[in-house]
This record gives C-alpha cells, structure tokens and sequence, in this order.
C-alpha cells in the first residue's frame, strides 16, 4: 500500500506529539518522529515503534545533518517540539529563545531548501496575551511572558518565510491542552491536578482560581492537525483551535470533586504566577468554516476518562 504522504513530526514523542504520530501511522503515513525524549517517552510510542511506515530520531531538531538528509521529498513538517512552559521561560529566556525562535528558524531554513510543501506550526494562545475574550485570529499578539513572546516571534518568520521562499505554512493556536499521555508533561493545569490526585497532594491554584481557560482535547487537537495536512485544506493562515468555552480553575477543581464522588480535595492558593493571563478562550469560527474544525470531546468526559485511569 502507498503511504498517503510523507510526514515529519518534530516532538513526536511528546504528548501532542505522540497522539499525533498514532494518529497518521494508523492512517498509513510516512512518518518519521524527530525527538531528543529531553519530555517525550519511548513508552509514548507503545504500538506504533516497530509499524514500517515509522522512523525514530532519537535527537534534536536543530540536528541540520540528519534535516538535510531526512528532508527532501517530504510533503509536510509538523513542529510541535518547543519549551512550553511560562514559569521556566520567566526564569530563562535567552534558553526558551534560543529553541523556539532560533531553532524554528534553522528548521524553516532547512525546509525551504528541501521544498518541503507546508509547514504546520503549533503556537499557543499564551500570544493574546490579556485581549479580552473571545479571542478572535485577527487580534494584535500582545505576549505577556518570554514563552508568549517566542511562538509570536516564530510566526513572524513563517510568514516572512513564505514570502521570501514560497514555504506554504498553516499556524495552529492551541488552547490548553489535556488528554492521554499529558501526564509525563511539565505543563498544564490538568495533568498537574491528576498527579496530585494520584500521590494525595495539595491541588495548588495560582491565585483566586477564577481566571478561565478554554480546555481543548488532544484528540480534537490531532482532528485539526490532520485537517491542516490535507494539501486542499488553506494555506498561509492562522487558526484557533479550542472549544470556545471558558472554564474558570475553581470550576474545574468543582468537576475533579464530581467525578471523585465528592470527595473532598485538599486545595492550596499560592499566588499569581508570572506572565501568566487571566482570562482566556478561543472563538473557533474561523477553523470550524475552514478546516472544518469541530471539537467532540466534552470536558467531563474527557476527565473522568483519564481519572478512571489513574484511580
């Protein structure tokens, strides 16, 4: 069977990254998964590693002599490999700089010398900053943290690099992320109240717990990546991907209870992080009418499936 394209998938092993790669294997791809496993896990891979239609680079994007070789006759380049988180790029933002600016500029560079045909781009909704919501693609980024500031830079250069190289590209501004396999991951609000959970620890919010977030499934998350691959899908565009529903934290501690069967959870306040929005959730319009973007997964049931698997 001929494999539908030729994919590279930077940060394969990664949480997105890895639903990603099931995903596009199972579909009967050519994969080829680059990832230093500095946050994604071999065991993320578990049932796809040894399908034919998957490669394994165990490195770095920045790897210019594996890209060079790698590279050419691929159809479609997914960079979702990046130092995701706020706190870490408020105490380190030369490092958070360097990877997810410079090292996505290197890897556009060596797209665009192999003509590579799209380049899909994983940005965040960290770039709004504190616009008011609903957070439309059209808004002026405002970053409010060094990680904020680099996916907003990146974007710049995938559209300077479409005018200058002709690389077509499609930027995904993913909400917050949950799902299987975040659970490995550094970030995110969810997978860091399930490990609590499991050890019996302090579930900690920063600050009153009335700041919102829109809570967006990793499944739907790869529907809209998928979506963007289709070489009919548009081009040279920016997409919100999200529910479009604003969930405050102390609404979300309420649902862990629910699910929990009531029990009472112990919760501790620390206060307000840096960088970090108040409020935020997507308006999802624009790729509902042109990826054809439609989230399935409710946030309840997305929970209670992965409590189910941790308790």
């Amino acid at each position: 069977m001929v494999p539908k394209h030729k994919i590279l998938v930077t940060g394969g092993a990664g949480f997105i990254g890895s639903n990603l790669t099931h995903r596009l294997v199972e579909s009967n791809n050519d994969v080829c998964v680059v990832d230093d496993l500095s946050h994604g896990r071999m065991g993320n891979l578990e049932g796809v590693i040894r399908k034919e239609n998957l490669r394994l680079h165990r490195g770095s994007f920045f790897d210019q002599a594996f890209m060079r070789s790698e590279l050419p006759g691929t159809d479609v380049v997914v960079h979702l490999a990046a130092l995701t988180s706020v706190p870490y790029s408020v105490l380190h933002p030369t490092t958070v700089n360097r990877v997810n600016v410079t090292g996505t500029v290197a890897l556009l560079q060596a797209c665009a010398s192999a003509s590579v045909k799209r380049f899909i781009f994983a940005s965040s909704a960290a770039v709004y900053g504190n616009h008011k919501p609903p957070l439309y693609e059209e808004l002026l980024p405002d970053p409010l943290s060094p990680y904020a500031a680099s996916k907003a830079s990146a974007e710049g250069y995938l559209r300077s690099f479409r005018s200058t190289y002709g690389l077509e590209y499609v930027i995904l501004r993913f909400m917050n992320v949950y799902g299987p396999r975040s659970l490995g991951s550094n970030e995110g609000v969810v997978p860091r109240f399930l490990r609590a959970i499991m050890k019996k620890e302090a579930l900690v919010i920063y600050g009153d717990g009335r700041q919102t977030r829109d809570f967006v499934h990793v499944s739907d998350v790869v529907d809209s990546i998928v979506s963007a691959i289709n070489p009919n899908a548009p081009r040279d565009d920016i997409f919100n991907i999200g529910t479009g529903h604003p969930t405050t934290i102390n609404a979300l501690i309420d649902l862990f209870q629910d699910l929990l069967g009531g029990e009472g959870l112990n919760i501790r306040h620390e206060a307000q992080r840096e960088g970090e929005v108040r409020r935020s959730y997507a308006s999802i319009s624009k790729a509902a009418r042109s990826l054809g973007f439609a989230p399935k997964v409710e946030l309840e049931r997305g929970i209670a499936d992965m409590l189910a698997k941790v308790t």
